[in-house]
């Protein structure tokens, strides 16, 4: 399975909510869900990235 496609989960500059959190440990679960840029997969932890300074 191909995971580089796709719409992606959390775009950049958005706010990660507990309401975010619990969509996508809801969607982790499903079969065949998979969020990209979680470390762990019941999506305990998520990698960010912290902007460069300009």
């Amino acid at each position: 399975m191909d995971r580089t496609l796709g719409i992606p989960n959390v775009l950049p500059g958005e706010v990660i909510t507990a309401e975010l959190v619990s969509f996508l440990q809801s969607t982790a679960r499903t079969p065949g869900g998979h969020v990209r840029g979680a470390s762990d997969p019941e999506v305990k932890y998520l990698r960010t990235v912290t902007p460069a300074r300009c």
